[in-house]
């Protein structure tokens, strides 16, 4: 079954569906394959394991059918990159846990899907975007590599204390001989 919805093979899934009479709302149990830590942390039912996909015809079968979209299609989505099921998940007005997109926005630069963070920036964002610095960005680009949404002047106070914590340290030695670092501020983050 998983095969069947990874390649979005949707005759294929009715037929499986229909004769073995699985059902809808089964989820799909961990398994030693599976290598990201969404799917590891979560048995996903299988409209969630479609949307991560992007396997948009077995979402709109399932959907089709009476399985309920939920908030958490949207951390699924953000890894499925699929258009039509995000307008399917905004059609509905089914919105993230988390209101302000935050946490979907993070997800998107987490895994470099930069269109897909391009799109919640200018729908969801528009005018809370200093809240999301507030909220640390600058952690998940340097985490995780994803340097295009860094902004072009990088003297935010953030800077130097990411780029030690990831240990940047060509960009430590450059920010240390250019700048005016002062060396004993602190900074406090709360989790």
């Amino acid at each position: 079954i998983c095969e069947l919805i990874r390649k979005d093979l949707i005759e294929e899934f009715i037929i499986y569906v229909k004769k073995t009479n699985y059902p809808l709302k089964t989820t799909i149990k961990t398994s030693f394959f599976e290598t990201n830590s969404l799917l590891l942390k979560n048995d996903p039912t299988l409209i969630e394991y479609s949307a991560f996909f992007g396997s948009v015809q077995v979402f709109k079968y399932l959907y089709l059918n009476g399985i309920e979209l939920t908030s958490s299609l949207w951390l699924f989505a953000v890894h499925g990159q699929n258009d039509e099921i995000i307008n399917l998940l905004q059609e509905n007005k089914i919105e993230p846990d988390d209101k302000s997109y935050l946490e979907i926005f993070k997800e998107s630069i987490k895994c470099h899907h930069n269109d897909f963070t391009y799109f919640i920036e200018k729908n969801f964002l528009n005018d809370n975007f200093e809240l999301i610095f507030d909220e640390n960005v600058f952690d998940y680009c340097f985490h995780y590599y994803n340097y295009k949404f860094l902004p072009m002047n990088l003297d935010h106070k953030y800077v130097f204390y990411y780029i030690c914590q990831y240990g940047f340290l060509n960009l430590v030695r450059f920010y240390l001989n250019t700048k005016e670092i002062n060396l004993n501020e602190t900074i406090v983050i709360t989790y």
